[in-house]
């Protein structure tokens, strides 16, 4: 990969200061003879353009799923019907009736579901495979899906997205997006940590909601990361998670998913809160279900009881088994509730 693939639209430059020391090579997602790339801001930029090349008039989206992108899709001006999941984190299938003109998306929870979801993609003419947890897994290539992923979720890159499919359409005049001014958490998380760039890292995420094209700059770091060594630390964090804390977990989780994105713990006690208040920051997917009666329902269960545990490649196995015992002092300070 040359260096002028990553560089400005402006004239070429000589000297001046140096740029950041970044090693040369390959963006994971290239085009291929398989499939088409399209390189975006953001998921929901990259769902945008899938639902533009479906050319469809309704979007059949999970209960449990990003209300962020669940409003863009309504602005976009499609109308939305959700469908609900079942503890299996698959959808009900009674649930669900598309008709020609219209897209389901399927998400794969946490990257754990993986194969699993490819029989759902058979039974759908069009569909949007939602990998934003699951950036390693290999997009399904054929006509009428399409794979969205987030670069976001799993390396540090202010903004990055891909959109993969067999037939795309390409950006509609969509501007190049620009990292200069929003990577100031990014330096910030390395000198004095994740916690004192937090509101900087809100506000970044903030300014993707216009579709654009991938910045350069993103583009650059894409190329400088040996991706098969990042993989092969998540998954051997994600093991060492399961081995600490699989007698736990009520949730069954495969023992060697292709991308996972977190190790999703879900126990029968609220851990979230006592977690972050010992410097343990576990996101939060999706509060629109926070504090609901119905427990009964996987989305209340998902949103109120399940931890997503970092397991990305910071950490080396002594660190998860650190993190292992601290999720484990709370687990039993914690009341435990009734799951049903």
């Amino acid at each position: 990969m040359s260096a002028e693939v990553c560089t400005h639209d402006a004239v070429r430059e000589f000297g001046g200061y140096l740029p950041l020391e970044l090693p040369v090579g390959r963006e994971y997602f290239e085009q291929g003879p398989d499939w088409n790339v399209r390189r975006l801001n953001s998921a929901r930029s990259a769902i945008h353009l899938a639902l533009k090349t479906l050319d469809v008039r309704r979007v059949f989206y999970p209960r449990y799923y990003c209300p962020s992108t669940i409003d863009a899709i309504r602005s976009f001006g499609y109308e939305l019907v959700e469908y609900p999941i079942g503890f299996d984190l698959e959808p009900r299938s009674d649930s669900l009736s598309p008709e020609c003109d219209d897209a389901v998306i399927l998400v794969d929870y946490y990257g754990i579901l993986g194969e699993r979801l490819l029989p759902w993609v058979e039974r759908y003419s069009k569909v949007i495979i939602d990998n934003a947890q699951s950036f390693f897994a290999r997009p399904v290539c054929r006509r009428g899906v399409i794979t969205v992923n987030s670069c976001r979720k799993f390396f540090g890159v202010s903004d990055g997205a891909y959109a993969i499919s067999a037939d795309l359409l390409n950006s509609p005049d969509w501007e190049l997006d620009e990292s200069a001014s929003r990577i100031d958490f990014l330096a910030g998380q390395v000198e004095r940590g994740s916690n004192a760039y937090y509101e900087p890292m809100l506000k970044s995420k903030v300014s993707l909601a216009k579709p654009m094209r991938m910045s350069a700059f993103t583009r650059r770091v894409l190329a400088s990361i040996d991706y098969e060594w990042v993989r092969a630390v998540r998954l051997r964090n994600y093991q060492t998670l399961h081995e600490e804390l699989g007698d736990i977990q009520k949730l069954e989780v495969p023992d060697s998913p292709i991308s996972p994105w977190c190790y999703p713990l879900l126990t029968d006690r609220i851990l979230r809160r006592s977690l972050v208040a010992r410097r343990v920051y576990v996101p939060r997917i999706w509060e629109t279900w926070d504090g609901m009666d119905a427990v009964e329902t996987p989305e209340c269960v998902y949103s109120n009881y399940l931890t997503c545990l970092p397991i990305d490649q910071r950490y080396d196995v002594d660190d998860m088994q650190a993190l292992a015992a601290i999720v484990r002092e709370e687990w039993d300070c914690a009341d435990a509730m009734r799951l049903t």
